[in-house]
């Protein structure tokens, strides 16, 4: 019998509820107990990390090394928890890009990432982009900083990104209602689910104000469109060009929504703050710095005009951005998980 792995590292600790707050900040998922109880088991890839309370913990030499898919992002996580590694990320000798940090109770953890995984992600990472309409017509966000242009095409061509993820419908019903709003709406369930708003038909982008085309709309589904739909429809209708009519980015666009994206970010759990409230732009803003860093936001908010694109339309382009990382790498998820094509056959999907 050969050994395969280690299971599991177990650390003594003195005060479980610190221990938790520090290993959920750099983004370690619990798998059992928790702050209040005796023995507490996170997740570590195929393994764990056990952590066992007592009056006295036994933290002692050696290192614990966790490899990780991105160790900067990793680090930059541990930052915007407010905890302190010992030094950045550095490109090591043996190959891998590490860095250091102590736990509460003195334990030292390395997170490392092997360089040539590094350098493979990183490539990856700087050539998606995620976008939303805005004021100013489209803002994208990427690695590189934050851009606003009248006309998609125009701003797609000028990023040359491999992976977009848009919040903007791709792919319309004939008639009747999409499976991936419906699938949306149940995954973000309570009041964030009516950010979700009703896809209009294909026939619907015929009408040449909103009565014509709210009209159109329920004589196919059955359901008028209210004012916030309609005024989409020159977006929706701009989006549906440009991917019927090029297939480059056909294959490289990918419909998503910001409050699924952020469900996402925040582990799985939905935000129940709407985004404009000053509790939403807050929660929304720190998931934001977890991920892309702390100045992230403040650096690409120098680049835009407020006039051009507003807090809630930028907060919304780096959820989606976060989702074509996701994509990119092959960690997203549809919906539905088998989508349907429209007539025109583009996908009728919601990615995050």
């Amino acid at each position: 019998m050969g050994i395969r792995h280690i299971s599991a590292v177990t650390l003594f600790v003195t005060d479980m509820a610190r221990s938790c707050a520090f290993y959920r900040g750099l983004g370690f998922e619990l798998k059992f107990g928790g702050e209040e109880a005796g023995f507490t088991s996170f997740h570590a890839g195929s393994g764990f990390l056990n952590l066992n309370a007592g009056e006295t913990a036994r933290p002692g030499g050696g290192l614990t090394i966790f490899h990780v898919d991105d160790v900067d992002a990793v680090h930059t996580r541990a930052l915007a928890a407010g905890l302190k590694p010992d030094f950045k990320p550095a490109d090591a000798p043996w190959d891998e890009r590490y860095f250091h940090i102590r736990d509460p109770d003195g334990y030292t953890l390395s997170f490392a990432t092997p360089l040539a995984d590094y350098r493979e992600r990183q490539e990856l990472l700087g050539k998606c982009a995620g976008i939303d309409g805005c004021p100013g017509g489209w803002i994208a966000v990427t690695h590189k900083g934050a851009f606003v242009d009248r006309d998609l095409g125009d701003l797609l061509d000028r990023l040359g990104p491999e992976v977009v993820a848009i919040d903007m419908p791709i792919g319309l019903a004939e008639d009747g209602s999409r499976a991936c709003d419906q699938a949306a709406r149940a995954l973000l369930s309570g009041r964030r689910a009516t950010s979700v708003f009703p896809t209009p038909v294909r026939a619907a982008l015929a009408g040449r104000n909103h009565g014509e085309a709210s009209a159109i709309n329920a004589e196919y589904c059955g359901k008028r469109l209210s004012a916030q739909t309609y005024h989409l429809l020159p977006k929706i209708r701009e989006v549906d060009g440009l991917l019927r009519r090029t297939e480059h980015w056909h294959t490289r666009v990918f419909e998503t929504h910001p409050e699924v994206s952020f469900m996402a970010l925040n582990g799985g759990e939905a935000l129940a703050e709407p985004k404009r409230s000053a509790t939403g732009q807050s929660r929304r803003r720190d998931l934001i710095a977890a991920h892309f860093g702390r100045d992230a936001f403040a650096n690409a908010r120098i680049l835009v005009s407020k006039q051009d694109a507003a807090d809630d339309d930028l907060a919304d382009a780096f959820a989606c951005l976060f989702t074509a990382e996701r994509i990119a790498t092959e960690r997203h998820v549809t919906l539905p998980e088998t989508p349907d094509t429209d007539a025109a056959g583009l996908p009728m999907r919601i990615c995050y």
